[in-house]
């Protein structure tokens, strides 16, 4: 049927309306005031107030004063701190379309030599492109097929602390978990020891842990200070980034170029997710994605696994008891466990979402970039702010996990209606982890393997373990003494056979 002339001016008053309420939601918008927060002062804003160590203690402290949002001003930057789930969950889930870009972290990317991270791209079609051919390696299905590599590394593990009685196993984990990231990722397999590949690799991933961190150089907040020449008094940050971008662009490419030099030099090379991606995308303008997408696994998930591993150990020194509750549901398997077995295991699945929740491994997220002005509970979100969720400060809602919330106790998942796990540690809506369900399995396997291997304990010469955290971008354990003291038992006897045939 014809469109009729009052058709015509029904539509273009539709259109004129929809036009005029989001005019007038942005002005009303604009008339609101801006979440609670510490006091600003003239031009620098909370530049002063922004803490150096363990950040995640004055947010808490903020958290308390100011409410479930929490505005800062950091030079000419909006942050905002959402302290409780549902806030994170309102604006980063269901309103992901506004809140799923990243800010031009000027260090990071300009000066470190990350801007070919994921993790920091702006939202568009190449974040996109790289979120899918992640998604298309580590979806829940996908990471069926590391499961081999998983279990083979985590025997592999339990061989070398037997081998060596360290007084810190972290050695190990570290190693471990790094070899079978590179294993899975570029097919390389790694020495026992001073391995240069795990080297380059970990001083890259050290850097970005320093670098990431939210107000860790002034450069961010004052970004005409990018253009202060090296040798000025105060630039010595220029030059040491200059040497962090080396090692970064290295870190990058040579892992990647390896892989495919070997590849189109006709070698047959062994499977995995490079190969895979290389493989399945061969044209030019592809490369540059799948090398990025390579060195992203190994920088994320290798530091968050290990500093989750390291966490666990911590745990496990400090609760005995809560040690040997997991232990004794394992040996009631009679073997070792596999993935298939954590429905079985209900003690050890609530002990490591304890872990999570003890002491989260990132106790800030990574910023979401609000890309247009908007309105939360009475307060106004302008375009450009940063907001972060405020793991810890979850993490502590009594509310949800009870006033014991300092504890670890594995107990509070067990109950009929458990509290909500600690998942939000690896992020919220687009923007969450992508290889989370890889370090899931990892955790599982490595963590209940050494249950079953070893009874941990604290160190020999008596000296107290104290539940100290690294600053920065992941916050894993500082170095402590503990021993792995090996039990008996058949699936002990089983590794280390295994290890004799290998």
């Amino acid at each position: 049927m014809p469109l009729t002339a009052l058709d015509h001016v029904v539509g273009l008053a539709t259109v004129a309306f929809a036009i005029a309420a989001l005019i007038l939601r942005r002005r009303a918008s604009n008339s609101l005031p801006l979440p609670p927060g510490p006091p600003k002062r003239f031009i620098v804003g909370n530049i002063p107030d922004m803490p150096t160590g363990q950040a995640w203690l004055t947010y808490e402290k903020w958290a308390k004063e100011y409410g479930d949002i929490v505005h800062l001003q950091v030079g000419r930057q909006d942050i905002i701190l959402l302290n409780t789930y549902e806030a994170a969950f309102e604006l980063f889930e269901r309103r992901s379309s506004q809140y799923s870009d990243r800010a031009d972290h000027i260090m990071l990317n300009d000066f470190a030599g990350f801007s070919w991270s994921p993790s920091t791209m702006r939202y568009g079609p190449e974040w996109r492109r790289h979120r899918a051919l992640l998604h298309r390696m580590f979806h829940p299905t996908a990471c069926a097929a590391y499961v081999d590599a998983e279990t083979r590394h985590a025997r592999a593990l339990l061989r070398r602390i037997v081998r060596t009685n360290v007084e810190d196993p972290m050695v190990h984990i570290r190693h471990t978990v790094g070899a079978l990231v590179m294993d899975i990722t570029y097919g390389i397999d790694v020495a026992e020891i001073n391995d240069p590949w795990l080297a380059l690799c970990d001083n890259a991933v050290e850097i970005f842990s320093r670098v990431a961190v939210p107000g860790a150089f002034l450069v961010g907040a004052l970004p005409f200070l990018r253009y202060v020449p090296e040798w000025m008094p105060g630039a010595g940050w220029k030059r040491q980034a200059r040497e962090w971008k080396t090692v970064v662009t290295r870190f990058a490419d040579a892992p990647f170029e390896h892989v495919r030099d070997a590849m189109t030099s006709g070698q047959t090379y062994r499977n995995c997710v490079v190969s895979s991606l290389l493989a399945d995308f061969p044209a030019p303008e592809d490369s540059l994605a799948v090398r990025n997408v390579g060195a992203i696994i190994y920088a994320a998930g290798t530091d968050t696994t290990a500093a989750i591993l390291h966490i666990f150990l911590l745990a496990m020194v400090l609760n005995p008891s809560a040690q040997r509750s997991a232990q004794a549901e394992l040996d009631a398997l009679g073997r070792l466990p596999t993935l298939e077995d954590r429905t079985k295991l209900p003690y050890l699945n609530a002990l490591l979402k304890e872990v999570l929740r003890w002491h989260p491994v990132q106790p800030l997220n990574g910023g979401h970039v609000s890309t247009e002005e908007d309105e939360f509970r009475g307060y106004r979100i302008p375009k450009g702010t940063s907001l972060h969720s405020n793991n810890w400060a979850m993490f502590r809602d009594e509310r949800v996990y009870g006033e014991d919330v300092l504890a670890f106790r594995p107990e509070r998942f067990l109950v009929p209606k458990p509290p909500r796990d600690a998942n939000a540690v690896f992020g919220f809506g687009r923007r969450a982890c992508p290889g989370r369900f890889l370090a899931d399995n990892i955790v599982f396997l490595f963590a209940s393997y050494m249950l079953v291997g070893f009874d941990i304990l604290p160190p020999k010469d008596g000296s107290p373990v104290e539940a100290r955290f690294r600053s920065g971008f992941f916050s894993p354990p500082e170095p402590f003494k503990c021993e792995l003291k090996p039990r008996s038992g058949p699936a002990v006897q089983t590794i280390l056979q295994v290890g004799a045939e290998e």
